[in-house]
């Protein structure tokens, strides 16, 4: 396509498979939390079981630090605009998502969030950008408990169950995207789920995973459950504060694919790969050919020297690849190597960048920049990039 050179049509080599989708995004839950990524504290004992059942990505970046930057990157698979995420700006009615991608194979769109869809513009962005279902706080009717954030986790499941369920009835696959808030301070949750009562932020960690395996025991029951893949992923992990250039430790998240009756049980994946990567990964699944103006790559599909994860922090955005080279661009020109120390999470700066890394990365920023203000992005339809 002459008017977006990144608009393809993917070839998956399998046939396809129209499975449902649901993703769950959990606010703020970080790799350090999590017992099969090496916590030792005991706060996610329903996600670390759930890992049994499933593939877990244990090398996985977020792309940005705020849910709005998780957003951005999972359903569009775009890279990160500075300041910014395009959530929150002008030209963003008419941007390519996952969403539009399986609309064309007939899917239900659904988006959940237990908060307000006027927060952070998340309302009209997923209802201008393929989803045909929208459904905040305003519509869980009757919560057992809600603070300034939204509902509790187990009041969205809870609703989430019916809704999906109703979906299925219609006779066609859906994809589903439900967005969790009760990580989140000021740690407030119903009482009686977990032992612990005081407000802190790992007994959060702890309330939120209570109700992560309360929506898949009960999912478990429904009819949709056998014919679904299920996603669950940190949308960020914890804000730090400092005077690290990016606090690689708090970027780590998990990433975990459950696929009844479809996948081998209790498996990894170390590729390297951040939050672009979801959805082209979720496509490699359903198999088949589509069109696409992803950034991101299947992980699955992906050499391990090839990983690469792409990021954004404050006003800088940055590139690690498979070799923990990490090459950071900020304000006024500026562009810095670092080399990521795997056991420390520190990055120690290098003397000079490599100029083809940072050739690379600059065109991958700047072209996402151009497509983007240019009303690029979204692929015309009345231009073939050649057959699947």
């Amino acid at each position: 396509n002459s008017k977006n050179p990144v608009d393809r049509w993917v070839t998956s080599g399998k046939p396809r498979q129209d499975y449902n989708i649901v993703l769950i995004l959990e606010e703020s839950l970080g790799s350090d939390f999590v017992g099969q990524l090496g916590d030792q504290r005991g706060l996610t004992p329903h996600f670390d079981a759930l890992c049994s059942q499933g593939l877990l990505f244990d090398n996985v970046y977020a792309t940005g630090n705020r849910t709005a930057r998780a957003l951005e990157a999972v359903l569009t698979s775009m890279p990160p605009i500075p300041t910014e995420s395009i959530l929150k700006r002008d030209h963003s009615d008419r941007v390519y998502t996952l969403a539009h991608v399986l609309a064309e194979r007939g899917y239900e769109r659904l988006f959940m969030t237990g908060g307000r869809g006027l927060f952070d513009g998340v309302r009209s962005f997923m209802q201008a950008n393929g989803f045909n279902h929208f459904i905040e706080q305003s519509d869980i009717h009757d919560p057992l408990f809600a603070n300034a954030w939204g509902v509790s986790d187990e009041d969205l499941f809870r609703k989430a169950l019916g809704e999906l369920d109703q979906l299925h009835q219609t006779g066609r696959p859906f994809f589903a995207t439900i967005l969790t808030v009760s990580n989140h301070r000021p740690y407030t949750y119903p009482q009686g789920r977990i032992p612990e009562t005081e407000q802190t932020r790992q007994n959060a960690v702890k309330y939120a995973d209570w109700a992560l395996g309360y929506f898949f025991r009960e999912a478990q029951k429904l009819p949709f459950y056998q014919n679904t893949i299920f996603v669950v992923m940190g949308d960020h992990g914890a804000r730090v504060s400092g005077s690290q250039l990016f606090p690689m430790s708090s970027y780590r998240i998990p990433l975990l694919l459950i696929q009844p009756g479809e996948q081998k049980q209790n498996q990894r994946c170390s590729t390297l790969g951040c939050s672009l990567d979801l959805a082209p990964t979720i496509m490699g699944r359903l198999g088949g050919d589509y069109r696409s103006v992803f950034y991101g790559y299947d992980i699955l599909k992906t050499n391990r020297k090839q990983g690469r994860a792409i990021m954004q922090h404050n006003h800088d955005v940055a590139l690690l690849n498979s070799e923990d080279q990490m090459l950071v661009l900020g304000f006024g020109n500026s562009a810095h190597e670092f080399q990521l120390d795997r056991n420390s999470h520190q990055l120690l700066q290098q003397d000079q960048p490599d100029r083809e890394m940072m050739h690379n990365v600059i065109a991958l920023f700047q072209s996402t920049y151009e497509l983007y203000y240019s009303d690029r992005w979204f692929p015309d339809f009345r231009q073939n990039p050649g057959s699947p």
